[in-house]
């Protein structure tokens, strides 16, 4: 076929599932022989029943457009598991005009690429009874509105029935396509009946497969002997755990690859069949009976062919094992560092040289201001401008730790702009960066040679730590807000006249008002009472003027010696009284020490005839104890047993 230059998207659930990778290599591999460039978004799954925010995934669909790709390519089985076959026709619809193939479904008006699962699976189930003798065979089917699952279970008990066996409810156990959503069906259809009653088991799919194999091992259930065991999509690790599972190859890699032979006709313009079939094929192994333990087969195929495990394989296998835990080392590092404390201008500074340690030759962070609370969505309503907040493409030597002014750009034009992503045949990935309901934006990247699996942990924790540094920062302007409120209201408002400090009525307000603020952000604080010592023999002796003076002085050395953002406040007369967030008791000790030192120098360089002390008492506040009036009563409580041991040691 005539290389041609073509963007090809890939709408599917993840990158990094078996089913997906599998999907992917395929299509890869039709991308590189057609000259093509694959543009995966990870959109998850409609209606998920695991995740109730699995919807936030989707809102990279935006980019699907004639803006970024030419042909876009569905994997439809997955997305079609929880919705109908109209209501995915409407959703796909959304992306017209490009040209849409749909992968694992026939879908009514658009190309499809199906697999033909009825021969092989009807050879499965004439096997079972025609070579091993098996009467009673259970299905292990699922409980979902999926079209996939439903075919399957049809056929399998259409072959039941030509064999006259019992092919009704009573041998079905439902599960949701996983291993942990059937194994308590299996436990408790065990409980009920016995035990496992059947001769063998026909699962849906592998996953759930696996699930009966630990069952039967935990209950010295003997398979292949007392029960024979069948699967459905092959999925690299059945030819490999013990038994080895028997199961359905569905030929994914060949879909992909023949989906973007597809696709090349279609951007070329040429008529294509509506549905293209590629045919299952069944791999009998050690679950079934037909290969024995510790053979050298690996796999006996319909047509008999024996495939055994080449002696390389296991080496390869415990090489990739390692290679794989060194590489969720770097990973758990990297989680250890950054979401200890996160914050924009950390990630800012780090996430380009962070992503390279992971082998991606090309990363981009693209943040919406502000981030985006939204409810459950079908199509996102993506923002006229966002905000390139960090990013690299080693191809073309950009990197934003290069540039000073910031960049945003109109995401209605393409996900990136041209200049800052190159012009290369390898695989983009996009995916979108969300903590349960709020969006914050998405990444795009070229990935390099760490699995998958390692990526999608990146991927979520990029989404944790932009969610971190988003709570942090909001927690920061707090408090800068609550500084500029404080600093104003100590400015215009219920100020006393004379120290030009709150008076009593705005102290209360503004310091309960602080500590409400404080048990928001989970932060306690102490409440100090201060009585000056011998204001009344002040005004007595030399006059109110004086004592106005000494009252001047002791507000004065109160500001210097606490916080701007605490609060301070003169109650009437020579009382006063301060509101101090995040205060410790080793710290209001400093502070106490530091006030009878300025007391000292004032007296000392004041020249007045009278001396300036201060007697005070304090008490902490927290979610226990967050009345300010009750705070202020503990204060002087300990303020006036300060100045009765004052007293006490006073020279007579």
């Amino acid at each position: 076929m005539e290389r041609i230059h073509i963007k090809i998207g890939l709408l599917i659930h993840d990158a990094d599932s078996e089913y997906s990778m599998e999907l992917i290599k395929g299509i890869e591999q039709g991308c590189e022989k057609v000259g093509a460039q694959l543009f995966v978004f990870t959109v998850g799954e409609f209606n998920c029943t695991w995740s109730k925010n699995e919807y936030q995934r989707r809102s990279v669909d935006f980019f699907i457009t004639q803006n970024n790709i030419d042909v876009l390519l569905c994997a439809s089985a997955i997305q079609m598991h929880n919705i109908s076959t109209d209501e995915f026709i409407s959703y796909l619809n959304y992306f017209k005009p490009l040209p849409v193939v749909s992968i694992g479904v026939e879908i009514p008006n658009f190309p499809s690429v199906v697999v033909d699962s009825t021969g092989a699976l009807k050879n499965l189930v004439n096997h079972l009874i025609d070579k091993h003798g098996c009467k009673k065979i259970g299905v292990l089917g699922v409980a979902l509105e999926s079209k996939d699952a439903e075919d399957r279970k049809r056929i399998v008990l259409e072959a039941l029935k030509e064999h006259g066996l019992k092919a009704d409810e009573s041998i079905i156990i439902y599960g949701q396509f996983t291993y942990f959503s059937i194994m308590p069906q299996i436990i408790a259809y065990a409980k009920e009946h016995n035990g496992l009653d059947f001769d063998a088991i026909v699962s849906l799919n592998d996953d759930m497969a696996y699930a009966v194999i630990d069952f039967c091992k935990d209950n010295n259930i003997s398979i292949p002997k007392k029960l024979r065991l069948c699967g459905f999509d092959d999925i690299p690790r059945s030819s490999l755990i013990q038994p080895s599972l028997t199961s359905v190859n569905q030929q994914i890699e060949e879909q992909g690859f023949c989906a973007v032979g597809i696709a090349a006709k279609l951007y070329a313009g040429e008529a294509v069949q509506p549905v293209t079939y590629i045919d299952a094929q069944v791999k009998y192994r050690q679950s079934c009976g037909c290969v024995k333990h510790n053979s050298s087969i690996n796999t006996i195929t319909d047509s008999g062919e024996i495939i055994r495990f080449n002696t390389s394989q296991k080496l390869s296998a415990a090489l990739e094992w390692n290679r794989k835990k060194n590489q969720l080392a770097n990973i758990t590092e990297f989680q250890m560092h950054r979401l200890e404390y996160a914050s924009y201008q950390l990630l800012k500074d780090t996430l380009n040289d962070d992503c390279r340690m992971f082998n991606c030759s090309a990363m981009s962070v693209c943040l919406y201001e502000p981030p985006i609370e939204i409810d459950e969505f079908i199509h996102f309503a993506m923002p006229e401008r966002v905000k390139l907040f960090a990013g690299y493409d080693d191809k073309i030597g950009f990197d934003t730790k290069n540039i000073t002014e910031p960049i945003y750009f109109n995401p209605h034009e393409g996900f990136l702009p041209s200049k800052f992503i190159a012009d290369t045949l390898e695989t983009v990935t996009i995916f979108s960066l969300y903590q349960q309901n709020v969006q914050y934006g998405y990444v795009v990247w070229r990935t390099g040679d760490f699995d998958p699996c390692m990526y999608r942990i990146v991927a979520r924790t990029f989404s944790c730590l932009f969610g971190s540094a988003f709570i942090n920062q909001r927690e920061v302007n707090r408090r800068q807000q609550l500084e500029e409120s404080n600093m104003r209201l100590m400015k215009f408002s219920r100020t006393d006249e004379m120290t030009q400090l709150l008076n009593r009525r705005g102290f209360m307000s503004v310091g309960q008002q602080s500590i409400n603020i404080a048990m928001d952000i989970r932060q306690t604080g102490m409440v100090i009472y201060g009585d000056m010592d011998g204001l009344k023999k002040i005004n007595d002796t030399f006059g109110h003027e004086a004592g106005d003076r000494a009252i001047k002085a002791e507000a004065e050395i109160l500001t210097k010696a606490f916080r701007r953002t605490d609060i301070i406040g003169r109650l009437g007369g020579d009382e006063f009284a301060v509101v101090a967030l995040g205060l410790s008791q080793n710290i209001y000790d400093k502070i106490r020490d530091h006030i009878d030192k300025l007391c000292e120098e004032w007296n000392k360089t004041a020249k007045e005839e009278f001396v300036l002390s201060i007697s005070l008492g304090a008490t902490f506040f927290d979610e226990n104890n967050v009345d300010l009036d009750a705070l202020l009563k503990e204060a002087d409580a300990a303020q006036y047993l300060e100045k009765k041991r004052k007293k006490a040691h006073r020279p007579t």
